[in-house]
């Protein structure tokens, strides 16, 4: 009996992270979040007690899974990005690489999302992708602001300007609510920054500044 044990515990140890999450996903991938944990570690040869002793909640295990813990790209590589080319192609440059990624991240986080019994702690919001995207690309804008590539203004509100309309595709094409017929994502990103650079561009501030003291004039 004991000897049985042993072997058991030998065995399970020699089953790699990689081999448990590769299980996983295809499980989730069939049955969502609902997926049964006593099935995932039964097809990677573990015990389920083992499995939450290497990933804590089954969130976290979803998480790994399905690659939504992992860091995008366009976030590793965006520091090297600041100063590079002419400022509009790189944020389309830019606008791409993060829409590709929310493609095919978000429909994955919404099957979380939709299974999720309690709201995410303070702390689990202040460590979600789309803080830890804001905050990449917010950095970004004030480089770019600082070396004169686009007019000075609230990095965080210019990261925004083009996160949200990025996301709202994703989002879009994941339930399948795109109005009339479904926009090219090269197009969407190419007019969408054509949109954004007109109050983004360099030199934009003076215009901003005048129509401001139009306002201020107006009112009196």
């Amino acid at each position: 009996m004991v000897s049985n044990y042993l072997l058991t515990m030998a065995r399970e140890k020699t089953v790699t992270d990689e081999a448990v999450l590769k299980a996983a996903r295809e499980v989730f991938l069939t049955d969502g979040i609902a997926a049964s944990t006593t099935e995932i570690a039964q097809r990677a040869g573990v015990s389920e007690a083992l499995l939450f002793k290497r990933f804590h909640t089954k969130e976290e295990l979803f998480a790994r899974a399905m690659g939504l813990s992992e860091v995008p790209r366009w976030v590793e590589q965006i520091d090297s990005l600041v100063g590079q080319g002419e400022p509009k192609a790189g944020l389309i440059a830019l606008g791409l690489m993060i829409l590709e990624s929310l493609r095919r991240t978000l429909p994955r986080t919404m099957m979380m999302w939709s299974s999720r019994v309690k709201p995410p702690s303070r702390r689990e919001q202040q460590q979600s992708p789309r803080v830890r995207d804001v905050r990449a690309l917010g950095h970004y804008m004030e480089q770019e602001m600082r070396l004169g590539r686009i007019r000075k203004g609230n990095p965080e509100v210019f990261a925004r300007a083009l996160l949200g309309p990025l996301l709202n595709y994703a989002f879009s094409e994941t339930v399948g609510a795109h109005v009339g017929k479904r926009i090219d994502p090269e197009h969407y990103v190419h007019t969408l920054i054509d949109l954004l650079w007109s109050g983004m561009g360099p030199g934009k501030l003076g215009n901003a500044s005048k129509a401001s003291k139009v306002k201020k004039t107006v009112r009196k």
